[in-house]
């Protein structure tokens, strides 16, 4: 069984191989891109650029997003066989999709460079899906190791291109292409090798609401990251746009510290709740939401305390005092949107998507709204106010939705044993039989029978069955035939209780959710146990988590 410091290690571990790995990647397109425009002095170097990794973006987002994070949560639910190959089989056809209208916008153009965008837009996304699926895997390590070859392939032939006299655009193009192309068909035999690749194709409902949530939260978080920039090209002209696109870009490093956070962080989440309690998972959410917190504030005040040598990095030209505060609202905005990067991969775990695709949609409607208002009031900077109040409002509403899961949870805590567990139900017995009746029980502080499903167990003398917890399900169980003993533990306290229950005696044992419970026919007859829930089992979405009693 996972113990909570066994996972600080597994996250750590992680975050300094497969966090750091993915945000180097990330960021090496950008940092050459600037040495590139520096270098020959090319100021509009950043915005042809700029909107090539835009199209990338948008064109890639389903895998980088919606595939990439379902590969995540769901190998640790289903075959790595079935969930990989299915998805690289929905990538190519959408590939396939997007290269048919590529081809119908390319007639009588530049079929090559179009050709060139398409294949560049396949091998990102196969590569997100198989990069991600090694830290699935738990293989934190291999993902890391991919990320970082991508970075130094894309540098190496990028510089190797550039020097060759290839203009600075086709040198990241093209170092890109080369190095994407190198890895996916290495990760494409290691898996393959290592017999998780099939061509079967098969996903749930379950498995396709998720990706679709997903997608829709990044499509959000996509138009929010570029809505600013394009409001501002409406509303104040395109040399408003071009001041403020630098500054808004050096702003956006704390999503980058965020990816840094996040990337190993749901697999092992999913993992955690698949096997522990939420309680313990809740508590480390808590621990790193703590930890990004502090790194953030640390930065924030570097960040107000060195604004123009910042600045300086990437807008060599005099600064104004309006760019400062552009810069520095910005900066709070992003940071936000860190701290909140692992309560949005906690609801991801819990298969709270919906939750993530609200708030997005949300976050989009209140930016939308505000931004064109606070522009118009404000000017330049009042689109920093619009950004900063959709982050704070998001940060809030997945702080309020954690702490009341969080108050949910904690109910059933070390007070669990405080009330009577067995309720004695009436027998009235004469010459025709017995009546067994709950009036006793319906009132009682340990029986609010509140029933809506129910089944029934039978069991030969001395065989053991249970070993096993509810999260959300609390039941009633009647003995109708023989004689159990039954053994319940709390699983967060380790406390143990022993019932023995005959149908002699009739009494409901009262099992509350995060209660393991075993139990035994120790009667002459073959047992028959009747159960109540309160909730209706779902098939696609268990209730039943194995723990074992001693």
């Amino acid at each position: 069984m996972f113990k909570l410091q066994q996972l600080d290690r597994t996250y750590i571990k992680g975050l300094f191989t497969l966090g750091f790995a993915r945000a180097l990647n990330n960021a090496a397109p950008v940092v050459l891109m600037i040495y590139f425009a520096r270098s020959t002095s090319d100021e509009s170097l950043l915005g042809k650029i700029s909107v090539i990794l835009a199209i990338i973006a948008v064109l890639t987002l389903l895998s980088d997003y919606g595939l990439s994070t379902v590969v995540q949560k769901f190998l640790a639910v289903f075959p790595a066989k079935q969930i990989i190959s299915s998805l690289l089989f929905i990538q190519l056809f959408i590939n396939f999709s997007i290269g048919i209208v590529i081809v119908f916008f390319s007639l009588n153009r530049d079929l090559g460079s179009y050709s060139i965008l398409l294949l560049i837009i396949g091998l990102a996304s196969i590569f997100n899906i198989l990069v991600m699926s090694y830290n699935g895997l738990m293989r934190q390590s291999m993902a890391a190791l991919f990320y970082f070859l991508s970075a130094f392939l894309f540098l190496l032939f990028a510089f190797f291109l550039n020097q060759i006299h290839v203009n600075a655009i086709l040198s990241l193009i093209y170092g890109r292409l080369i190095s994407w192309i190198i890895l996916d068909l290495i990760m494409l035999w290691d898996l393959h090798r290592a017999q998780l690749l099939t061509w079967r194709y098969k996903l749930s409902r379950r498995v396709v609401y998720f990706t679709l949530n997903t997608f829709t939260f990044a499509m959000a978080e996509l138009v929010v990251g570029h809505l600013d920039i394009s409001l501002i090209y409406l509303l104040l002209g395109s040399e408003s746009a071009g001041n403020y696109s630098p500054i808004a870009f050096l702003g956006k490093v704390p999503s980058i510290f965020a990816i840094f956070i996040g990337s190993p962080l749901l697999p092992i989440l999913a993992q955690k709740l698949k096997q522990e309690n939420e309680q313990t998972v809740s508590r480390f959410i808590l621990k790193i939401t703590a930890l990004i917190s502090s790194f953030s504030l640390i930065y924030f005040l570097i960040v107000c305390l060195f604004t123009k040598v910042i600045l300086h990095v990437i807008t060599p030209t005099h600064t104004s005092l309006l760019d400062q505060r552009i810069f520095i609202l910005n900066t709070l905005a992003e940071i936000f949107f860190a701290i909140g990067i692992t309560l949005f991969n906690y609801f991801l775990a819990y298969e709270k998507s919906n939750i993530v695709r609200n708030i997005a949609l949300l976050r989009l409607v209140i930016f939308g709204s505000t931004a064109v208002y606070l522009v118009k009031i404000y000017g330049l900077i009042g689109i920093s106010y619009a950004l900063l109040l959709c982050y704070l409002i998001s940060l809030i509403l997945y702080a309020y939705y954690f702490w009341r899961r969080y108050q949910e949870n904690s109910r059933f805590g070390l007070e669990k044993f405080n009330y009577q567990q067995l309720v004695t139900l009436k027998l009235n017995q004469n010459q025709d039989g017995i009546l067994v009746s709950p009036e006793t029980a319906m009132h009682s502080s340990a029986g609010d029978i509140n029933a809506k499903y129910f089944f029934y167990v039978t069991t030969k003398q001395h065989n053991f069955r249970g070993n096993h917890y509810h999260k959300f399900t609390k039941q009633w169980l009647i003995v109708l035939a023989s004689q159990v003993e039954f053994f319940v533990e709390d699983i967060e306290t380790k406390t143990q209780a022993k019932y023995l229950i005959t149908a002699e005696k009739p009494e409901i044992l009262v099992l509350e959710p995060y209660h393991a419970i075993k139990f035994r026919n120790v009667g002459q007859e073959k047992m028959l146990l009747f159960v109540l829930c309160d909730k209706v089992r779902d098939p696609i979405k268990p209730d039943t988590f194995p723990y074992f009693i001693k």
